[in-house]
């Protein structure tokens, strides 16, 4: 038995629930057990069998077929019929925190973001702080923020970003904030770390940098601001990071380097200079994920899942079980030895995700943001929070952090003073709740019965 999708975009089949998926303005299809989906009258008849559990949504003029797991296989143009195959959405780098705001990638590759946006960093064109969910761009396959600046890479490579640029950070050529997403003239991208200056990681294993350069935290020898992306290490990168006035990155055995501001010992070089060009720390192998938020402290996650972190430990943040400053390391300490699978850094806090999806903070509890039920100050070990499984990424910027779980919801926690939280209120909270994400599509949803619900 077949499914067709007319021209019009009609819907004709058996077990059909809803009916006009044309142009992304209605529901979804929810197929029974082992029908075939055929798009036989817009030029292409092309067959395939989706079990039950998966479901289907429209969006842009495209008919798109997700599974449970969030994994999107293939597309039908509407307009000609082709069919063709599209990444899956990489649920680590769908969920950013900036200051005071958070943005979202859902599983149709929307864009939803919420809160301050005094910088434009929320991409809808103006400055004025946002108090729900507001859906800014689709087609996008990842997001960076960090401070007063976000960054997307669109489903087509292309990198856009807006927000602020007064030390040049956006990579545009100039110092001009921008309150919309702007494309930016480098390809190939596969991560972006944004801060004061921002780091862009190449799939061919190169670094590029523009932005504030005042602690030499690009490497080069100097302390001069560069407006737009200049190469700082050529190839042989598996990972970058950018703090306020740093910069780390993991090279292909599994070492760590690092330059720029050092005051706190942050760039684990085993003393507390200031340093103008890379240079090795003590992790000289076995590093496979890099995180920094602010510009006092790090986190790196080895390939075993091991937890090492340096840099400032006044508030805790390092989790070495030490506050003031014997919390304080010049050299990468381990913390956590095995089934670390995500970090966060931000502010004074540092928090991580395990292989079960539980998730553990250390550092400043004062607003509530890690999440551990009460607010305190100083958490010198790592607390368990209120999230005890089922998480796939985590975010935070200064103090308000959240968690993207495996059904496709957020849960937030900490400062609310301009609706990050997403809660619709401003009221502060000190365990995880719901952030109320629009579009959220569990899979308990898409493998029952039932309609999946107003999905566009």
């Amino acid at each position: 038995m077949a499914v067709t999708i007319s021209g019009d975009g009609s819907v004709t089949g058996i077990n059909i629930e809803a009916t006009d998926i044309a142009d992304g303005t209605i529901t979804a299809a929810k197929l029974s057990n082992d029908i075939e989906f055929g798009v036989t009258t817009i030029g292409n008849d092309d067959t395939a069998t989706y079990s039950d559990g998966d479901f289907f949504y429209s969006s842009s003029g495209f008919v798109y077929r997700l599974l449970n797991d969030g994994t999107s296989s293939s597309w039908y143009s509407l307009g000609d019929g082709t069919k063709q195959t599209i990444p899956a959405l990489n649920s680590v780098d769908t969920l950013a925190g900036g200051n005071a705001s958070v943005s979202y990638i859902n599983k149709k590759g929307e864009l939803y973001v919420i809160g301050y946006n005094a910088y434009g960093q929320l991409g809808l064109g103006h400055n004025n702080n946002v108090q729900e969910w507001t859906k800014v761009t689709g087609n996008v396959k990842k997001v960076f923020a960090s401070g007063g600046s976000t960054f997307i890479i669109r489903q087509d490579g292309s990198v856009w970003a807006t927000g602020s640029n007064n030390s040049g950070q956006l990579g545009l050529g100039d110092t001009v904030d921008r309150n919309e997403f702007v494309k930016i003239n480098i390809t190939n991208v596969e991560k972006v770390s944004p801060n004061s200056h921002t780091l862009i990681l190449k799939t061919d294993g190169s670094v590029w940098a523009a932005g504030a350069n005042t602690q030499g935290q690009f490497g080069l020898g100097d302390t001069t601001n560069r407006s737009s992306f200049t190469q700082i290490v050529s190839s042989g990168v598996t990972d970058i990071a950018a703090g306020g006035s740093t910069s780390y990155y993991i090279n292909s055995s599994g070492a760590v380097y690092s330059c720029g501001y050092n005051y706190y010992g942050q760039l684990g070089r085993g003393n507390t200079t200031t340093y103008n060009t890379f240079g090795a720390t003590n992790i000289t192998s076995n590093a496979s994920k890099l995180f920094k938020g602010g510009s006092s402290h790090a986190a790196v996650i080895g390939t075993s899942g091991q937890l090492w972190t340096v840099g400032q430990g006044i508030y805790g943040q390092n989790g070495n079980g030490s506050y003031n400053a014997a919390g304080n390391r010049s050299s990468w300490t381990q913390v956590v030895s095995s089934g670390v699978v995500e970090v966060v850094v931000s502010g004074s806090i540092t928090m991580y995700m395990n292989s079960s999806g539980a998730v553990y903070g250390a550092g400043s509890g004062n607003s509530g943001q890690l999440g551990v039920s009460t607010a305190y100050d100083r958490y010198a070990n790592f607390t368990a929070s209120t999230i005890t499984s089922g998480g796939v990424s985590l975010a935070a910027y200064g103090s308000s952090s959240y968690v993207l779980l495996d059904d496709d919801t957020i849960e937030s926690t900490g400062n609310n003073s301009f609706y990050q939280l997403g809660d619709g209120t401003t009221t502060q909270r000190t365990s995880f709740g719901s952030a109320n994400v629009p579009d959220a599509v569990g899979s308990d949803q898409a493998a029952s019965n039932k309609t999946v619900g107003q999905l566009a």
